[in-house]
């Protein structure tokens, strides 16, 4: 035991280190010399401080690890540190991963140049172990099947209706707390996230099975909300781990996993008591005065399975960004008050009653959509796009050479991923003032590969017009219910989570104050 511990392991070591850095090496001599041969540019290689890059796996498991921003410092810091938007990465036991942020290697990866690239292990080994078989996580003919099966129920039609919409904003209404000092103010700051979080529930809950979770008002009058509490739990720290073990490379399976399966084991359940009810109804006894995705399913399939992770996968699609979208929008405008007053004047100049806001006057009131696109631009959705894998040597148009202009080789089974947070911030794009939260930058704007919160291409998402609509909603009535808002935490940086979906620390938590100049919302 003890010469192995001191001789032979160590030598083990020093070897698997010294044949890394040979295929490194002949790796990237081989892509180099056919780069040369096809006329593309040379892609710099992050440097490794040690053999085979094993620092990056030492410090994913600091314990300072958590305390990082996910978007600074792993989606755009090494983009910074390369000083250029596309570049190469080694590390050991890993596939050579091309990091971009070029619009027009994203619109080849998403629509030009699908044919040569595929999703790999990535969405096989992480997420189908949560979210199943379904439209998010399959390719070619059953993800074709799973499209037809749900895109006509994103008509504009069953998208443009709001009577539920404003029932369940109505229950968000009563949760703000009615106690106010003199001067008007909230006299507790609220963290918008949890309440934003619900009301997407129960949206969410109501267009897919025909019936809310009503998680707003079972925690407003204090009934147990623990299913939906353990639920969202359970789904925050499954998207969280996710990114952790993606982190991880091939030492994933060393991060602990039993509280990862015992919440895939909460999610599942929750969604199927929703499929198993639905499947055990009478066909006359279902809903006829609206569409219910759910229903629309079993009249196509009868497997629980089957059902579950097609409604799981839309579920999670909805629920979580949407909340996210809100919770941040109203970050941002709290941040800058001035902001807020002009978004709210020219709301208040829009509509006077609620019976105003229907789907086509918030599109008119485009100042809406410009402080969503605005927001999704700042805190996209994801920060970092997953890896797709190369099925085949092909080319990417930019990124190589000096000055980035000429081709890029990409050879079969590299990963290519590119960063939506850093791409969203060129100033070379979005001019000197990139940083800054300001929505009239979208007036008179085309927009093109450059911002993609929703992506593009065959796989653009079917519920883009059904999120944008209902928060759109939702942040004219917030703007209508209070007159100024502010953030808490505002003498911090905003700072995100390790997370597949973008979520900022610490919650948002607002001072607000009630308008007093508003009537006719009910």
């Amino acid at each position: 035991m003890g010469v192995y511990t001191t001789v032979i392991a160590p030598a083990c070591i020093a070897l698997i280190l010294f044949f890394q850095q040979c295929r490194t090496w002949i790796q990237r001599r081989s892509v180099e010399a056919k780069a040369s041969a096809s006329g593309c540019g040379d892609v710099p290689v992050m440097p490794n401080k040690l053999p085979g890059g094993i620092e990056r796996y030492l410090v994913r498991f600091s314990l300072k690890l958590d305390k990082l921003d996910f978007s600074e410092d792993v989606a755009r810091r090494p983009f910074t540190r390369m000083g250029r938007y596309t570049y190469r990465s080694n590390t050991l036991f890993s596939n050579p991963t091309i990091y971009t942020a070029e619009p027009a290697n994203v619109q080849a990866l998403l629509s030009t140049q699908t044919s040569d690239f595929e999703y790999g292990s990535f969405r096989e080994d992480s997420l189908k172990e949560v979210i199943g078989h379904g439209i998010f996580t399959t390719e070619g003919p059953s993800w074709k099947r799973f499209r037809r099966q749900l895109k006509p129920h994103f008509s504009r039609e069953n998208v443009s209706n709001l009577e539920d919409l404003k029932h369940h904003f109505h229950t968000l209404g009563k949760v703000f707390p009615d106690i106010h000092d003199e001067s008007g103010w909230l006299s507790t700051a609220t963290d918008v996230v949890p309440l934003f979080s619900r009301f997407a529930t129960d949206t969410s809950t109501e267009l897919l099975f025909g019936e809310s979770a009503n998680s707003q008002t079972r925690a407003m009058i204090g009934s147990s909300v623990q299913d939906e509490s353990e639920f969202s739990s359970a789904l925050d720290y499954v998207l969280s781990y996710i990114i952790w073990r993606a982190r991880m490379d091939f030492l994933g399976w060393l991060l602990p996993s039993g509280k990862f399966r015992r919440s895939i084991g909460t999610i599942h359940n929750y969604v199927s008591r929703y499929v198993d009810s639905a499947l055990n109804k009478e066909p006359l006894t279902r809903s006829k005065d609206k569409t219910v995705l759910l229903e629309e399913l079993i009249a196509q399939t009868q497997s629980p399975t089957e059902l579950r992770d097609q409604i799981l996968q839309l579920f999670i699609g909805g629920r979580t960004p949407t909340a996210a979208l809100l919770s941040h929008a109203m970050l941002f405008l709290a941040r800058n008050p001035q902001q807020y007053a002009e978004a709210r004047a020219k709301v208040l100049g829009f509509f006077r009653s609620d019976d105003e806001l229907t789907f086509d006057s918030i599109r008119e009131c485009k100042l809406l959509t410009y402080i969503l696109y605005e927001t999704m631009r700042l805190l996209p959705p994801t920060a970092l796009s997953l890896p797709r894998c190369a099925k085949r040597d092909t080319t990417l148009p930019c990124g190589g050479g000096p000055d980035e202009t000429q081709p890029i080789l990409v050879r079969r089974g590299e990963f290519v991923r590119f960063s939506h947070y850093t791409m969203y911030r060129r100033p070379d794009i979005w001019g000197s003032d990139a940083e800054e939260f300001r929505p009239m930058r979208w007036e008179g704007r085309s927009i093109g590969a450059e911002y993609i919160p929703f992506s593009m291409g065959p796989r653009i998402c079917l519920g883009q017009q059904l999120a944008l609509n209902e928060a759109r909603y939702v942040l004219a009535r917030m703007l209508m219910m209070f007159d100024r808002i502010e953030h808490v935490d505002a003498h911090l940086p905003i700072k995100t989570k390790f997370s597949l979906v973008t979520a900022v620390q610490n919650g948002v938590r607002l001072r607000m104050h009630r308008a007093a100049d508003v009537e006719g919302f009910a």
